[in-house]
């Protein structure tokens, strides 16, 4: 619940994604750093969800190799991956792109698709 910071609605909304998906806790060191949840939108698509502490600015890239080794295995199974990120969120952006998703004109470009 660190992660999700001091908004009520968005612990509400990051509670609720924890209790209905798979989550990982990425640390570093001691440091809880990241935390993802693939939370389930259908029987075959599941959108990646992240919270970041700015501590894990430093570790970015090792954040999306773990990323990468977590979801290729389920996108072999069929799994099509998705996330939501704000046109204003640049770092969550690149990070996106780094990680392998692909961004598309759905839902005013906040929907990518990740291809690996």
């Amino acid at each position: 619940m660190r992660l999700a910071g001091s908004n009520r609605r968005v612990r509400r909304i990051v509670t609720y994604q924890a209790r209905q998906s798979e989550t990982v806790g990425v640390y570093v060191g001691d440091q809880l750093a990241a935390a993802a949840t693939l939370f389930p939108e259908g029987p075959h698509v599941r959108e990646l969800c992240l919270l970041f502490d700015p501590t894990a600015r430093a570790a970015m890239l090792r954040l999306v190799r773990v990323a990468q080794l977590m979801l290729r295995p389920l996108a072999e199974h069929g799994v099509v991956i998705v996330a939501r990120i704000r046109t204003s969120n640049r770092a969550g952006r690149r990070m996106a792109r780094l990680a392998g998703f692909l961004e598309t004109d759905a839902e005013g470009g906040r929907l990518w698709i990740w291809r690996g």
